[in-house]
């Protein structure tokens, strides 16, 4: 059944068919208040299941047209082929985008399938979960298998809520719960490798007649990271072979970092830069309660464990986006043309 819209809402959208006067109104703007409400919010719906770039983009309007051309009593049958279809894009697209290891073959392929070909990809993939959900339940009459999956579950979410808690608490100071992704994530460097492995640190300066330099004994005489300092990365929904940077955790740097555009600027090298890919692991530590953690560097960023590195690659500036609408490249023009220095 079709979602309802609020009477509020409802009210203050013209009647069906009939199209009020809004002089500032684009003609898209007065067709969709023009259309009946139900509508325009199912379609408002099947638009947001989608990734809304790429062949999601296009896969979304596919849906939305699959939907309006059902006749009203199959329309409930296209919407459940609409959540299959997304679940497919979905899974291609977050199964693949933050993983060195994995590629978007799949992702890009959905350009080449109608709709209905993707909906019955989905379905066949949402079956073979239900199937694997099904052999690995116990049975509905074995009460002891039961309790005993229950009360797994139960010690697992109260282990969680613990290290959450704690998290919150301050508890495990500037690091992060260690997760087996970190082994397979994307990580770019900006600059050269350090020749001992291990970057400089954050704004340490230089000593001076005076004495040393104030922010190194701020910091306990620091002056280098515990590793290779890196940015995080995702593949483009857009652009094979581009990457995405991830912003870094800011609110665990050692001082103010205001947003990624500023700490780019910052910390790309001058003139032309040298960006490589770097694979390798995270530098980890233990908590004081004995668990693994991911150390962070002075500015929120990852570091890679040089002795975990496997591979370096050289990437082109031109492959690297500070977001999906934006490109690095263009945020390095713009600071040139204020006159900062690269």
């Amino acid at each position: 059944m079709a979602p309802r819209i609020s009477r509020k809402y409802r009210a203050w959208l013209p009647e069906r068919g009939r199209v009020l006067p809004f002089p500032n109104a684009s003609i898209q703007q007065v067709r969709i208040m023009s259309r009946d409400p139900d509508d325009v919010a199912v379609e408002w719906d099947i638009r947001g299941r989608f990734i809304s770039r790429g062949p999601g983009a296009r896969l979304a309007e596919l849906a939305v047209e699959a939907w309006r051309s059902a006749p009203e009593e199959d329309r409930e049958a296209v919407l459940d082929r609409v959540r299959a279809a997304a679940t497919y894009a979905d899974r291609q697209y977050y199964d693949n985008a933050y993983y060195r290891d994995r590629t978007m073959d799949g992702w890009f392929q959905m350009d080449g399938l109608t709709f209905d070909e993707i909906a019955r990809l989905g379905g066949e993939m949402i079956a073979h979960w239900q199937a694997e959900e099904a052999a690995r339940l116990p049975s509905p009459d074995d009460e002891e298998a039961w309790e005993r999956l229950e009360a797994e579950e139960a010690k697992r979410e109260a282990e969680e809520d613990r290290v959450r808690h704690l998290e919150d608490e301050g508890f495990y100071g500037r690091t992060l719960r260690y997760q087996p992704d970190f082994e397979r994530y994307i990580y770019v460097r900006f600059g050269r490798m350090p020749k001992d492995g291990y970057s400089h640190f954050g704004l340490a300066g230089e000593d001076t007649e005076d004495g040393p330099d104030p922010w190194r004994l701020e910091t306990g005489g620091k002056w280098r990271e515990s590793g290779t300092s890196v940015f995080r990365a995702y593949h483009h929904p857009e652009h094979p072979g581009h990457f995405v940077l991830v912003s870094p955790h800011y609110d665990m740097a050692m001082y103010g970092v205001d947003a990624l555009d500023g700490h780019l600027l910052a910390v790309v090298p001058e003139g032309d830069p040298t960006i490589l890919r770097v694979d390798g692991s995270p530098v980890t530590c233990k908590g004081r309660d004995g668990t693994v953690r991911v150390e962070l560097g002075s500015d929120g960023e990852y570091l890679i464990d040089p002795r975990t590195i496997t591979a370096v690659e050289e990437l082109a500036p031109d492959r690297i986006w500070v977001s999906e609408g934006g490109r690095l490249e263009d945020l390095l023009a713009r600071r040139s043309s204020h006159g900062m220095p690269l």
